[in-house]
């Protein structure tokens, strides 16, 4: 018997490009991007920025703590107390037994009506079972960071080559196929320049995502956008100037995208 198992997927798409300083030797934190000082890099909501595939057999604590709560080994139950003896309780006098009730008799048996001469008599068939009925979909998020191929340039909101075949590959190609698919988009800028200036550009960059999406197919109503300017930092590069400043920061001129579908799955 098949019944339905329904996943959903989100894509989580940094689009812009960040210089970032890697050590030559292996990483302390495989699947994570690691700054010059081997910290691994955070973003503006304090998550630890993703880099690449994590690798199953190294748990990074500081990045990972379920996976620490799940290799935690049980605790030990504390010893259960001692549970003083029970008091005897007294006996009280047995009642005098009571007079035998009269067995009453038992109900005549039913028989079944017998079938007519010559033909053969078989037992009723049970009614049939109900089918189960199928679990409910649910909608989950994946979170996907792309490489510095896909990010903005500084003061820029066209998208390049390479951002949108990663929108084809990421989101276009799904949505295709998915059920019911969702989009959102939220527009980041730098701190270079005013405050009202970078809103609306991150807005720019938002719009520019979802313009291209609309090309190749998807509803306009399935897709959602915001727009963040300057107050969603992944660094800050705090004490850099002139070109080194733009270079550190363009990690921040991005555009995020959570993608997410209900897709059946069999099993």
């Amino acid at each position: 018997m098949h019944v339905t198992r329904v996943f959903a997927c989100c894509a989580l798409i940094s689009l812009s490009g960040c210089a970032t300083s890697t050590s030559t030797g292996p990483s302390p934190y495989p699947g994570y991007a690691v700054s010059d000082v081997s910290q691994v890099v955070r973003t503006g909501n304090d998550d630890c920025l993703r880099a690449g595939t994590p690798d199953p057999s190294v748990v990074v604590g500081e990045c990972e703590p379920e996976r620490v709560a799940r290799q935690a080994p049980p605790a030990e139950p504390p010893p259960a107390a001692e549970a003083p003896p029970p008091e005897p309780a007294e006996v009280a006098a047995a009642p005098e037994p009571a007079p035998p009730a009269e067995a009453e008799p038992p109900p005549p048996a039913v028989s079944a009506p017998l079938a007519p001469e010559g033909t053969e008599q078989t037992a009723a068939a049970p009614p049939p079972a109900e089918p189960a009925a199928p679990p409910e979909p649910e909608r989950t998020l994946e979170q996907i960071v792309l490489g510095t191929d896909a990010y903005f340039g500084f003061d820029q909101a066209e998208l390049t080559d390479q951002a949108k075949r990663k929108l084809d590959t990421i989101v276009v190609e799904r949505a295709r196929t998915a059920e019911d698919p969702k989009v959102r988009i939220v527009g980041h800028a730098d701190r270079i320049g005013e405050a009202g200036y970078n809103m609306n550009l991150s807005q720019r960059r938002a719009d520019a995502v979802r313009t291209y999406l609309v090309e190749q197919g998807l509803n306009e109503a399935a897709i959602e956008i915001d727009a963040r300017g300057e107050t969603d930092p992944i660094v800050q590069c705090q004490g850099q100037t002139g070109a080194s400043l733009i270079d550190c920061l363009q990690v921040n001129r991005r555009s995020e995208i959570e993608f997410s579908a209900l897709e059946p799955v069999e099993r």
